[in-house]
């Protein structure tokens, strides 16, 4: 396995890096007091990155997903909220480039570079428990009717402008085998948005919800079979972990410049904070816990890209990452002190935006889980190193 970047990666990486730095890092307050500027959004449009997982034959870059995942580490290093959108933009895509029909690639994938995309699945009372999701599309001449309330997608409301839906479409089924998955965009007269969330972390990326009334859906928009539904959900999920990990790599090298940077400046009984043996330990957790979240979310990457198995090690990516960015954030605020706990220096922040790691793409609990079922059940130690 090689660990180097290819000279095509690192020019764009450079170029992710200059960009985030020069444009997105100056606006880091008017982020965090107006929460997603659609502005952002364009700039990375128009420099080809919203299209990055777009294949070339619709008008994107076709980056495989190790390339993915070290644009939104990048991006994450400077505003992890920025590089959500996109996450959540590229789960999406994957899907569509998978198990979408030729025609609906032809309808939809052009938009996914300049637009971003999401994909609802939960409901205000389906989170982890798909089986008491309520939103149904039922058969009509014209296609298909749909009817419920999706809540907590990321980008809902104020930067998607095309949604991907998990609906019931044959409730006499058990959960894995009754639900579809259907594409809309928010101009279809069914559709109507509803709040945005005001969350206290990754205030770049909005969160929201929508209601669906009798939207009606051609069958052409139905993405892939009829009752594929929940296959398509747990791959989606898979192929944002990884990303997720990307998110949380990010957040701890964050804190961990900033962190260093404080330590060897501040001096504390006659020293430099840095020479202080429980310093170096929050500093060494720190530098610990991101190296290894890359080697596992790089790891996840490159086996989904070789088409090998993945579940478990795309999970442990977000589940690892996610432990380790909370911790890494909570080191920094401690080096700090008081100054970590205030607004005016950016530390606090990266606690605020590494706890909603532990929410999105699924539970932390509901993770741990999936990752013992896997070891018990299914792979049986099996390892591809």
């Amino acid at each position: 396995m090689d660990f180097k970047f290819t000279s095509e990666q690192n020019i764009l990486r450079k170029m992710i890096r200059r960009f985030a730095e020069q444009e997105i890092a100056p606006r880091f307050a008017q982020i965090e007091k107006e929460g997603y500027l659609q502005d952002i959004t364009d700039r990375m449009a128009e420099l080809g990155i919203v299209g990055i997982a777009v294949p070339e034959a619709y008008g994107g870059s076709g980056y495989d997903f190790v390339t993915q995942t070290m644009v939104i580490h990048e991006l994450a290093k400077v505003n992890p909220g920025v590089a959500f959108t996109l996450e959540a933009h590229w789960k999406a895509v994957d899907q569509v480039v998978t198990y979408g029909s030729e025609e609906l690639k032809e309808r939809w994938l052009f938009r996914a570079n300049s637009e971003l995309f999401t994909f609802g699945q939960t409901e205000p009372a389906s989170g982890s428990d798909p089986s008491t999701q309520q939103t149904t599309a039922k058969r009509v001449d014209d296609g298909w009717l749909l009817n419920g309330n999706k809540a907590f997608l990321t980008n809902g409301v104020l930067a998607a402008s095309v949604y991907l839906v998990l609906a019931i479409t044959s409730p006499e089924k058990d959960v894995e085998n009754s639900r579809t998955v259907f594409i809309l965009d928010n101009q279809n007269p069914g559709f109507e948005n509803g709040r945005v969330e005001d969350f206290i972390g990754m205030r770049g990326c909005p969160v929201g919800d929508f209601y669906l009334s009798d939207a009606l859906v051609p069958d052409v928009d139905r993405l892939g079979e009829i009752d594929q539904g929940m296959e398509i959900g747990h791959e989606a999920h898979h192929t944002a972990r990884f990303l997720m990990g990307a998110l949380a790599a990010g957040i701890q090298d964050q804190a961990l410049k900033l962190a260093v940077d404080y330590v060897l400046e501040r001096e504390l009984f006659g020293q430099p904070m840095a020479h202080l043996d429980g310093v170096k330990f929050r500093i060494s957790d720190i530098a610990t816990g991101a190296e290894a979240t890359k080697l596992i979310m790089y790891h996840a990457a490159w086996l989904k890209d070789q088409g090998l198995h993945q579940k478990s090690e795309t999970t442990m990516a977000k589940l690892f990452g996610s432990d380790y960015a909370l911790k890494a954030a909570n080191h920094a605020m401690q080096l700090f002190g008081a100054y970590g706990y205030s607004r005016e220096y950016p530390v606090e922040h990266l606690w605020r935006d590494a706890k909603a790691l532990q929410y999105a793409e699924g539970a932390y609990e509901k993770l741990q889980i999936d990752i013992a079922n896997v070891a018990l059940f299914e792979r049986k130690g099996e390892s591809y190193l």
